[in-house]
């Protein structure tokens, strides 16, 4: 697991650096980089945030470093266990806050309670409140992603009480948002919202009633997006593209593993406070064994 930079040359001319969080792997009997996070652009990176996420991390491993660190050529002779991180070795970086975000809005319109209370547990592999999320997120996040839902929840982002989504569910899904009652508190939480889809008088078959309900969960993604360029009055590309860089973490070690979250800086928790949403703890989750 490491750093790396890209560079790309400008319209202008000049040449742009990128940073990158990669880790090597072999495809084929061949090394090659994968890129697990893009931190963006050289001059833009939150290097305290990085910092600040090393020291959160070696403070939870009993790791910290002594008062007065070493010189950067004594820290590369100094050996190091298990990776980067002492005892810790980092095994996935994903993207969370933009998603942290929406969940908290969507809890706020009550539409996972709406969801929960129509689902039939005996019928799901995963959740089905969580899959409807996921749906309305990836539109919201990326609304251009190639890849598909699957894969976007896998490996793409943090979905928080999301592990994997089964491609079946998501036509069940968008029938069970067709048929729960989501006459939600949208007109005090989302003044100026996209104009619900209009309701089908009666649905034909199974077919139509997938349609509207797919109708309904990009409605929810552009009330949500509304929702938060009201509250912030900054463009959802502006937050997204912010919150993008606050990262979930996950690691593993001997004792355990933990799912630990960059520090969101000043003007990230300005975000969160503005749309009333609280901010993603430093750790998500902590299994000791």
């Amino acid at each position: 697991m490491y750093l790396r930079t890209t560079t790309r040359r400008a319209g202008d001319g000049t040449v742009v650096r990128y940073v990158q969080l990669a880790h090597n792997r072999r495809v084929n009997g061949v090394t090659q980089a994968q890129v697990l996070v893009n931190l963006g652009r050289e001059e833009h990176l939150d290097l305290d945030g990085l910092r600040r996420l090393v020291a959160s991390i070696r403070r939870w491993t009993g790791d910290d470093e002594p008062t007065g660190s070493p010189s950067p050529q004594g820290a590369a002779d100094r050996p190091q266990a298990d990776g980067a991180f002492g005892a810790l070795r980092v095994v996935d970086v994903r993207p969370l806050g933009a998603v942290w975000l929406l969940d908290g809005l969507w809890k706020a319109l009550g539409v996972d309670v709406a969801l929960a209370a129509g689902a039939d547990a005996r019928r799901w592999t995963s959740d089905a409140e969580r899959v409807a999320f996921a749906c309305a997120a990836v539109r919201a996040v990326e609304p251009d992603a190639a890849t598909s839902l699957h894969e976007w929840v896998r490996r793409c982002v943090l979905v928080p009480g999301l592990e994997s989504v089964t491609p079946g569910e998501i036509p069940a899904v968008a029938a069970l948002v067709a048929a729960t009652d989501l006459d939600l508190r949208l007109g005090a939480i989302c003044p100026g919202r996209p104009r619900p889809p209009a309701a089908l008088e009666a649905f034909r078959s199974t077919a139509d009633r997938v349609a509207f309900g797919t109708r309904v969960v990009a409605w929810l993604a552009a009330s949500l997006v509304a929702t938060v360029e009201h509250r912030t009055g900054l463009p959802w590309v502006v937050v997204r593209g912010d919150l993008a860089r606050i990262a979930a973490v996950a690691l593993t070690g001997p004792h355990g593993s933990m799912t630990a979250v960059s520090e969101p800086t000043p003007a990230q928790r300005d975000l969160f406070e503005a749309c009333g949403v609280g901010a993603p703890p430093r750790v998500l989750d902590v299994t000791l064994i």
